[in-house]
């Protein structure tokens, strides 16, 4: 998909669903290839499909489907649909005892929340997720952590609440490191010491912290357009947001990665592909 060859990406996922029925990642790539063309219709067939096939594999793969679903309902304003899908997963955690699950359903209110601009909420739904990781252990804990401190912090400067940002950066940086191949979760502090510099107009700082983010890690990507343009410099923000909407990269899910690439190429109105459904 990266060279923007989607006819031969949906081709070889195709040929993944017929090795396995149960290759829900495949399906979830076919729903990326659909997205990109803007074949929304067809590419949440390809998303049902893969919440089936991920009926029979671990608790953790079907969050991800699930979460999938949620963000791609709110990129294109379903934020009724978004919100309910959050609860059932929260719903469906609960009822079997999934205590990471419930956990991360928490964290991806708080998230969809601040996307609403709806912050006293989203504060409210990310201390929530924090006292719910105290039942979590080891590295579940620690990634849950992160990603809602640093949710915490972002939404404290949307606030002006410029000590509880503070204070978020803090948690993050008393956290372990992340492991090495959890690419996203090392780049995390980085990113929020960038948008630390941003809430306070040094956008020079911010660009300076961005540069060492991973080309990939798509909200680095999305606060250096802010630091760019905080500096004035358009052209460079211009030419981050071009790269964004031809990159073409499927989130890591499998990871436990959010589809961040896929909402905000949703979100902010890429030109579609061509091709057919």
């Amino acid at each position: 998909m990266r060279i923007d060859r989607l006819d031969d990406a949906d081709a070889a996922f195709e040929q993944a669903t017929k090795l396995s029925p149960d290759a829900w990642m495949a399906f979830v790539g076919r729903a990326y290839v659909r997205f990109f063309r803007g074949h929304q219709a067809a590419a949440r067939v390809m998303l049902a499909r893969a919440k089936e096939a991920a009926q029979r594999a671990p608790a953790p793969a079907q969050r991800m489907v699930d979460v999938t679903i949620a963000w791609t309902q709110l990129a294109v304003g379903s934020s009724d649909q978004a919100l309910r899908a959050v609860d059932d997963l929260e719903k469906t955690a609960k009822a079997h005892g999934d205590e990471s699950g419930y956990a991360w359903a928490a964290v991806e209110r708080g998230e969809m929340l601040f996307e609403l601009g709806k912050r006293d909420q989203a504060r409210a739904q990310i201390v929530e997720a924090l006292q719910r990781s105290e039942k979590l252990n080891g590295e579940d804990a620690n990634g849950l952590r992160r990603v809602a401190f640093w949710a915490a912090q972002r939404n404290a400067l949307a606030l002006g609440r410029k000590d509880e940002a503070a204070k978020a950066v803090q948690g993050l940086e008393a956290l372990p490191p992340a492991p090495p191949d959890a690419t996203s979760m090392r780049e995390m502090l980085t990113a929020a010491r960038a948008a630390q510099a941003i809430g306070s107009g040094n956008g020079a700082q911010a660009v300076s912290l961005l540069s060492s983010c991973s080309r990939t890690n798509f909200r680095c990507q999305q606060q250096m357009i802010e630091a760019q343009t905080l500096l004035g410099n358009q052209r460079a923000a211009d030419e981050t947001r071009a790269w964004m909407a031809t990159a073409n990269v499927r989130d890591g899910l499998s990871q436990g990665d959010d589809p961040i690439y896929l909402y905000l190429r949703m979100r902010f109105g890429v030109p579609p592909k061509a091709g057919t459904p």
